[in-house]
């Protein structure tokens, strides 16, 4: 009987990672040696200068574009309640635009994370829980990134302290088209410690695979 157990347990955990897999889009080989995805991306940010308390600082939404990032995303795992956990490290991330506001011309800027960018850059990560009562794919569930970030400016380069949580409701992986939206706001700070703006919002989707 305990071995009937064993074998109907056994193969309830099999199909219910083969379910979620078959919403797994076929992964590649990335450069840290894992599987995962490279993918395009669009962000939006809106950024103004200072601590945001100063309704007359500078501000503005930028439009920025990633062709090729880096996603490392295993197997999902079963966890001893029954839900399903999918993780990941983005792993290479860098996405360009132009600020036409913030320093009085139109400026490039870009936006780093991975420690395949820098090694130096804490890592952002993210994880996707299923709750046991649900089949991945059949409702959006709950995804959180925490996301640490560089952002080179005319100020030199600016960072996060503390990781920028950012959410999603997703039905597939990798979640296209299905953006991550940034909880509260998030302080920039320079090298020396300085802060120097406040990332207000931000929005960032996936908008496709890039299949080699």
């Amino acid at each position: 009987m305990v071995a009937r157990l064993r074998e109907r347990t056994t193969t309830s955990v099999d199909e219910r990672i083969a379910a979620a897999l078959t919403h797994m889009q076929p992964r590649v080989l990335l450069g840290n040696g894992q599987l995962g995805y490279r993918t395009t991306v669009e962000t939006t940010i809106d950024v103004v200068l200072g601590d945001g308390s100063d309704p007359a600082a500078p501000r503005e939404q930028i439009k920025l574009t990633s062709l090729e990032s880096e996603i490392a995303i295993p197997d999902p795992v079963l966890l001893s309640d029954g839900s399903l956990r999918f993780d990941w490290e983005t792993y290479r991330f860098i996405t360009t635009g132009v600020s036409t506001v913030l320093f009085g011309t139109d400026t490039p800027i870009r936006i780093l994370m991975g420690r395949g960018v820098d090694p130096m850059i804490r890592p952002t990560l993210g994880h996707c829980l299923v709750p046991a009562d649900i089949t991945f794919g059949s409702v959006p569930v709950p995804c959180v990134s925490e996301v640490n970030l560089v952002v080179e400016t005319p100020f030199g380069r600016l960072h996060n302290r503390g990781p920028a949580i950012m959410r999603a409701m997703v039905t597939t992986v990798p979640p296209i088209g299905e953006p991550f939206i940034q909880q509260g706001v998030v302080k920039l700070y320079t090298e020396e410690g300085d802060e120097i703006a406040t990332k207000e919002a931000t929005a960032s989707t996936l908008t496709g695979i890039i299949s080699s």
